[in-house]
């Protein structure tokens, strides 16, 4: 008999065992799910307490940064800034303000964040570094941000604060511009611009915020080349390098163009300017009010304006491209003499040799403050009267002088130096117009002399034909030696250099625009509201010298004297012109004019690189023929020596330089509102009688007829000049750098 076992207990049993194993995954699940829930929520802390220590660091550098731009001054001059009191307030009011062994926290302000956010860094490196003038320091960032109980803390090394400069930051470039000093609605008014004629040859950075024109063209109207009286010659496109391999900088705004010239001739779609034809039409009305042209006219209309007396009808001029307004341009004018590009195509535009870095500027240079309030004349001109008022002699109606260490209030000064060396602090003054402040010419004094002394023949009057006539240097310079001669024989001359060295203040009084306005006034040319033609007639009459010629502050013209070397050491503030013609100037100075700078056959430091001459001129400098007269008859102009000029050129208004019929190396750099180059590759083919030619001018390989290499020596020069010379206030130049960090954990 069988027996059945009951599977009643086994299946209990079972399910309580699969209930038991539900009821543990049940709980390991909601414990995990409890527990993955409290990770995220420590997960979003985290991140939340990181995130913000990220905005307790971006509110740390926002604040630093304003605090810092709140204590920089403008820049130039200001005789109430003190750079040692600016330290002080930089450690205390910046620095010391975040510190956080000092307890300075920074907290959010918007309620929505937490976080709490110092620096540190080393006391001595930071006194090192500012000591250096360096206050561009490395802090330490330490932030912690909180997010319901969690914390987060972010340490961060970075980079804070801002560059500084004792020197206008124009001296850092080879090439620059700055904006119009003058208003837009003025008619002198000006677009910052750079304009590079043909094959000329930078070597160093370029800084513009304006617009760029470029062709393979220079303008060169005395030489013909085969070109029947086209003044602009085929060449190369510019080339733009650095230093050592580097490639050179050039800093652009992108908002502004670049314009490729691509017509220079006038036809019934492309017209002259109404500006232009506007005073060509008054220079006419002016030529027939005078009757026949005297030569002072004449001259007005120089070369380098229009090419000859005769206005060409024809061709685009220097004129039309100096009043050329690039701001203005459509794209209808394209078909025109300029074709708008954009500015950063600039690389198509230049020779296969160039190597550069195009970048974006983030400033604008600020113009350098030469005259007027809180400038550097001045400031100089206060500076330099309150020594001679201590400590010197007052002169009256001085004509020839002949001390040497010594303080002077020159009143109606009409300062002769003939072989001699005036030393010191001094405050000349002119009042009469027609009379130069301080020259290196006794030509006047001396046919005066000569004529007195060989009456029967008129050997002085016969010179000063001479002079003034076009006639072979090689005769010149005999007859300068044998006035220089004469001079020494009557005891009027010695062999020691003429020159200048000291403090100077010096003024000319320049009354030519009143006798211009009323010249003009009386001819009809002139109204009492002088509309934008004749004020233009105005202006051109002035920079050019034409109808009444005026005395300048500083006329070094050898004239008929035997050596034309004149050595510059020191400051100079100038109201009035400065004219440098045929004469070796040499030395280390600085020249602040409130006025034009006209230089002529003249070298400029050529012999010593280490000499540098910085001018800074409110008005136009033109640099006319290089570095010397050339020696063919009738053609002074050309010459194809080649002379650095150690020198740094900076105008309110304009440059000019021309590396066409003569050559041109500047060895320092150059900067202006307006900077209009021209330069030829290659040699010149002289012709006796005939125009001279060009010979290869489209040899990439040859050297340009016009070199502009920036020196850092200028800037140099400037600073210990600064340091010197007791007289010249201090420049203080702040950027403020964006904060970078470096490294972070």
């Amino acid at each position: 008999m069988k027996y059945i076992k009951s599977q009643t207990g086994n299946t209990l049993l079972f399910a309580i065992m699969v209930l038991m194993l539900g009821s543990v995954i049940a709980l390991t699940l909601i414990g995990m799910s409890i527990n993955g829930t409290a990770r995220n929520e420590h997960r979003e802390n985290y991140n939340q307490a990181k995130k913000n220590a990220e905005s307790g660091i971006e509110h740390l550098i926002a604040s630093m940064e304003k605090d810092l731009e709140s204590i920089i001054p403008s820049p130039g001059i200001n005789p109430t800034f003190s750079l040692n009191n600016f330290k002080e307030s930089y450690k205390k009011d910046i620095l010391g303000k975040y510190k956080c062994s000092s307890k300075n926290f920074i907290h959010n302000e918007d309620g929505k964040t937490n976080y709490s956010t110092c620096i540190e860094y080393n006391d001595n490196d930071i006194e090192k570094l500012l000591d250096k003038n360096n206050f561009y320091v490395p802090i330490t960032i330490r932030s912690t941000g909180i997010a319901n109980d969690e914390e987060k803390e972010i340490i961060a090394k970075a980079k804070f604060g801002a560059t500084y400069k004792n020197y206008p930051s124009f001296l850092d470039f080879a090439v620059a511009t700055h904006p119009s000093t003058v208003s837009k609605g003025d008619p002198n008014f000006q677009s910052e611009s750079i304009i590079f004629n043909g094959g000329l040859q930078i070597k160093g950075n370029v800084f513009t915020n304006g617009n760029i024109a470029v062709s393979n063209r220079a303008y060169a109207p005395i030489i013909d080349a085969n070109n029947v009286g086209n003044p602009w010659k085929e060449t190369t496109y510019p080339e733009i390098t650095g230093f050592n391999g580097k490639p050179a900088e050039i800093y652009l705004n992108t908002d502004k163009s670049l314009f490729e010239m691509k017509k220079y001739e006038f036809d019934g779609n492309c017209k002259r300017s109404k500006e232009v034809n506007g005073l060509i039409k008054s220079l006419g009305d002016l030529m027939d009010a005078l009757g026949d042209i005297p030569q002072g006219l004449i001259n007005l209309v120089s070369i380098i304006t229009f090419g000859n007396f005769n206005i060409p009808d024809r061709y685009f001029t220097y004129y039309d491209l100096q009043v050329y307004n690039f701001d203005e341009h459509k794209t209808d004018d394209d078909k025109c003499f300029y074709k708008k590009q954009s500015i950063e195509e600039i690389n198509s535009f230049l020779t296969g040799k160039s190597n550069v870095k195009i970048k974006n500027t983030v400033k604008e240079l600020e113009s350098v403050a030469i005259a007027g309030d809180n400038s550097f004349i001045t400031n100089g001109k206060d500076n330099v009267l309150k020594i001679v008022n201590q400590n010197g002699k007052v002169l009256n109606g001085l004509q020839y002088i002949n001390p040497k260490n010594n303080n002077y209030n020159v009143k109606n000064g009409n300062i002769l130096l003939i072989d001699k060396t005036l030393k010191g602090t001094s405050y000349i003054t002119t009042t009469q117009s027609s009379i130069d402040t301080i020259n290196t010419s006794i030509t006047k004094d001396v046919i005066k002399l000569l004529d007195q002394l060989v009456p029967i023949v008129g050997l002085g009057s016969h010179l000063e034909k001479l002079l003034n006539g076009d006639s072979d240097s090689f005769l010149l310079d005999l007859v300068k030696d044998l006035v220089h001669l004469i001079l020494q024989i009557l005891g009027l001359a010695d062999n020691e250099t003429n020159g200048l060295e000291g403090q100077y203040y010096i003024h000319n009084n320049n009354e030519q625009k009143k006798l211009v306005i009323e010249l003009l006034k009386g001819l009809g040319l002139l109204s009492s509201s002088q509309n934008p033609d004749e004020t233009r007639l105005l202006d051109f009459l002035l920079d050019n010298e034409g109808l009444i010629q005026k005395g300048k502050a500083i006329n070094l013209d050898p004239g008929l004297l035997g050596s034309n070397d004149f050595n510059l050491n020191g400051v100079y503030y100038i109201d009035g012109d400065v004219r440098i013609f045929n004469s070796k100037v040499n030395g280390n100075a600085i020249l602040f004019v409130n006025g034009n700078v006209d230089i002529k056959d003249s070298q400029l430091n050529n012999k010593n690189d280490n000499n540098k001459i910085l001018i800074f001129a409110t008005g136009d400098i033109i640099y006319q023929y290089s570095s010397e007269r050339g020696s063919q008859i009738t053609k002074s102009y050309s010459n194809d020596n080649s002379f650095v000029v150690n020198a740094f050129l900076y105008s309110d208004k304009k440059i000019e330089l021309h590396g066409t019929v003569s050559k041109f190396h500047i060895k320092g750099g150059i900067a202006a509102n307006q900077v209009i180059l021209s330069g030829v590759r290659g040699d010149v083919d002289k012709i006796l009688f005939g125009p001279n030619m060009f010979k290869n001018p489209k040899d990439e390989s040859k050297p340009s007829r016009l070199i502009i290499e920036h020196d850092p020596k200028v800037w140099e020069t400037f600073v210990k000049l600064t340091k010197d010379y007791s007289t010249m206030p201090e420049y203080h130049e702040f950027f403020l750098e964006p904060t970078t960090i470096t490294s972070r954990k």
